[in-house]
């Protein structure tokens, strides 16, 4: 089985979700109480094993715009 924990807001929760066995976790750049900024989920993404597939999920974005924050955040894959 494989395993999201989505709506990571902070470093001290992706840490958390990895040791649980997460296989992956997500970050909301879309308009949402548990919206991030692409720093912060760079700044979160740099801590974790590099197995971790990271996951940007976004909502009515452009390609653009998706792009940009991917670039920025580090993301390794996008949820749409």
């Amino acid at each position: 089985m494989f395993v999201k924990i989505c709506g990571i807001t902070n470093e001290d929760d992706a840490l958390l979700a990895v040791a649980m066995g997460a296989d992956a976790v997500g970050f909301v750049f879309a308009p949402s109480p548990r919206q991030v900024s692409a720093q912060v989920v760079f700044d979160i993404t740099r801590r974790l094993p590099p197995e971790i597939l990271t996951v940007g999920v976004f909502r009515g974005d452009l390609p653009d715009r998706i792009f940009d924050i991917v670039s920025k955040s580090g993301v390794k894959a996008v949820q749409l």
